[in-house]
């Protein structure tokens, strides 16, 4: 209790109901074993205040770095509090593009890949469930969106934005269902929470997948094997997302001056029945 330092590291991230940020915590902790650190987690809840709280608790609990995915819409709020008490940070899931270290998932190379694919099916009308793109990982998806379907002539897109969550999906698919009469053929989620309600959506309007329209995703959801039709979309390397993030949080304790670090690391394609797509490797 005399040192300056305990070797204890503490994580933050915004919603602990996620999958996606179950199996990071699960990365962290497993890296952190192999380290001999001690690891402790808080969830701020998508809260500015309770995650603000927790950076403080840690603070007082002298840890040696903190891991953080930050809530949505205050960047550099905690970077600055952690500078100016020396204490190193490494930002995971949503990266920004300020200078510090951060781990995350190649966000626009991959959506535009995603879209290609669903183009090379024969697609000419395209749906985007965007979410809140003022969420840096989301506009760069919503980026990546458009840039595939830029150079595609005849592809008619529409984009539904400022979602906060699968609850404001579901009501907005609910919406755009009712008012266009000229439906997609084929709908690209841009999350999880974006994917939960469009599929709640497209259940109460009796829509089939993929034989009315086709559905893929940024992201897969928890047990997919459960689902009929299976989801076609892209899997992110959550675990290995918190493992590498570790990784770099012991390297930055042991060399506070260097320069900082962005990782990104490749997400899975996972081919379902949801695209309509025949079966083969890609």
């Amino acid at each position: 209790m005399r040192r300056d330092r305990s070797d204890t590291i503490g994580l933050i991230v915004s919603d602990g109901s996620q999958s996606i940020f179950a199996d990071m915590i699960l990365g962290v902790e497993e890296e952190a074993r192999e380290q001999k650190l001690v690891l402790m987690i808080a969830n701020s809840r998508s809260s500015p205040d309770r995650e603000m709280e927790s950076v403080r608790v840690f603070r007082e609990h002298r840890v040696q770095g903190l891991l953080v995915a930050e809530v949505a819409h205050r960047p550099n709020r905690i970077a600055r509090y952690l500078k100016s008490n020396g204490i190193p940070l490494v930002l995971l899931d949503r990266t920004s593009e300020t200078g510090h270290d951060q781990v995350g998932v190649e966000t626009k190379q991959s959506m535009r890949d995603l879209v290609d694919y669903v183009l090379g099916l024969g697609h000419t009308d395209l749906l985007l469930v965007a979410g809140d793109t003022s969420i840096p990982t989301l506009r760069d998806r919503l980026s990546g969106f458009r840039s595939a379907v830029t150079d595609s002539h005849g592809i008619d897109v529409r984009v539904l934005d400022s979602l906060a969550d699968a609850a404001d999906a579901e009501a907005a698919m609910m919406q755009f269902w009712s008012q266009n009469s000229t439906r997609p053929t084929a709908i690209v989620s841009s999350s999880m929470n974006m994917t939960i309600g469009t599929l709640r959506a497209i259940r109460m309007l009796g829509v089939r997948i993929p034989e009315d329209v086709a559905l893929v995703s940024f992201d897969q959801l928890p047990n997919d094997g459960l689902l009929a039709p299976t989801l076609t979309g892209l899997q992110q390397p959550a675990f290995e997302i918190g493992r590498e993030a570790t990784r770099l949080l012991v390297e930055r304790i042991q060399d506070p001056g260097g320069p900082a670090k962005t990782i990104r690391l490749a997400p899975q394609f996972v081919l379902g029945d949801s695209s309509g797509g025949a079966r083969h490797a890609v």
